[in-house]
């Protein structure tokens, strides 16, 4: 009976050789092929998740600049029911101030970019008035900016400026006219914080389709709005130049090619001016970047929309703009992606700009529609 209980609980001795070669180089290959997909999964996880957030982040970015464009071009030609820019086109002649004016990159022979003006009527501030210095009678050319109950001071205007009287308030001698009521400045009395809005077109400082009425409009106050220019740029050949500012050059980082930028434009463009191949000028402190991988960017009026035979202007424009994600698939591992710099190829494939060490396929947005401009069609 013990003899079968020792043989129960006997134990083998095992040999304390270890592994042998062949075993071993078994266990290393199973773990390198274990690690290796490992490995290849977690970088086409990353890949898949760099590509799907630089593709959210542009389409985000793409968005905002798109309908920052068209709500400006929706506004093109509003000027609270003064018909300025429709009376401006009536003369036959070159025309002033057009809702929208599209200048061509590098048009004239310059360097300009494609440019892309959009005028309208907005408020210089919240509450922006002005009064007459002479109340009785016909009132005066000269207005004075009251600090108790205006917001804006002589600064915010120039010489040669519209505004337009939203709503006017008369002198008692004058005939209550329909606002709202547009005149031009012709001088700015910084010393009395005044501006004067002379009869006549202030020796030629005024446009020709604005003409000071004597005295103007017998008006003696009201809230202002002015002429506003929303310009947008962008090119994306090299050795173009962004529009100069008020303040001197437009340096970095407002001049990068592929980039769509905003700004505003003071004093407006005039039609004429752009013909002659004029530069528009960016107001200081106003130029802002929507969009850094523009590979296109256009407005041109919709073939067969017609002109509006009033304002002598398109009412339909298709705005058009594409952007690249700033990361791209390799086309070795369509898993894999890599980050990249600005792809001016539409087609989204091209050597990227390091060196042409990687090549890659940027996912391309584009975003487009068809805008109706119902203030240049109807007046505003």
């Amino acid at each position: 009976m013990m003899k079968a209980i020792k043989k129960l609980f006997k134990f083998k001795r095992f040999s304390s050789g270890g592994f042998t070669m062949v075993e071993f180089i078994i266990a290393i290959a199973i773990s390198l092929i274990i690690v290796g997909a490992a490995s290849y999964v977690f970088l086409s996880q990353s890949g898949a998740v760099r590509i799907s957030k630089s593709v959210s982040v542009e389409q985000q970015r793409l968005n905002n600049a798109f309908y920052t464009v068209k709500q400006n071009l929706r506004m093109a030609g509003f000027d609270y029911g003064g018909d300025f820019f429709r009376n401006s086109d009536l003369s036959g002649s070159i025309l002033s101030i057009l809702p929208v004016q599209i200048i061509p990159a590098d048009y004239n022979g310059g360097t300009n970019p494609y440019e892309v003006l959009i005028s309208y009527s907005s408020i210089i501030s919240s509450n922006c008035t002005i009064a007459s210095v002479a109340a009785l009678g016909n009132g005066s050319a000269t207005f004075g900016l009251p600090a108790a109950t205006g917001s804006c001071t002589s600064s915010d205007f120039y010489k040669g400026e519209i505004i337009n009287i939203i709503n006017p308030t008369w002198a008692p001698d004058a005939l209550p006219g329909s606002p709202p009521v547009t005149m031009c400045v012709t001088k700015i009395e910084g010393a009395s914080d005044q501006i004067q809005a002379n009869p006549g077109q202030g020796i030629t400082v005024c446009p020709s389709n604005v003409t000071n009425a004597i005295p103007p409009k017998s008006v003696t106050g009201g809230s202002i709005s002015i002429i506003t220019q929303a310009l947008f740029y962008w090119w994306d050949v090299a050795g173009y130049t962004a529009p100069l500012t008020t303040a001197g050059a437009n340096p970095s980082p407002f001049n990068k090619q592929g980039v769509l930028y905003e700004c505003t434009v003071q004093p407006p463009l005039p039609e004429s001016s752009a013909l002659s191949g004029t530069a528009p000028v960016c107001q200081a402190g106003t130029v802002i970047q929507l969009e850094d991988n523009v590979n296109n960017f256009s407005v041109v009026p919709f073939p067969g929309a017609g002109i509006n035979p009033i304002t002598l202007q398109p009412y339909v424009y298709i705005l058009s703009i594409s952007a690249t994600s700033n990361a791209a698939i390799t086309p070795s591992s369509p898993a894999f992606s890599v980050n990249t710099g600005y792809n001016s190829n539409l087609s989204g494939a091209s050597p990227q700009q390091n060196g042409s060490a990687i090549s890659g396929y940027n996912i391309v947005k584009t975003l487009n529609a068809n805008v109706f401009l119902r203030n240049v069609y109807y007046g505003s």
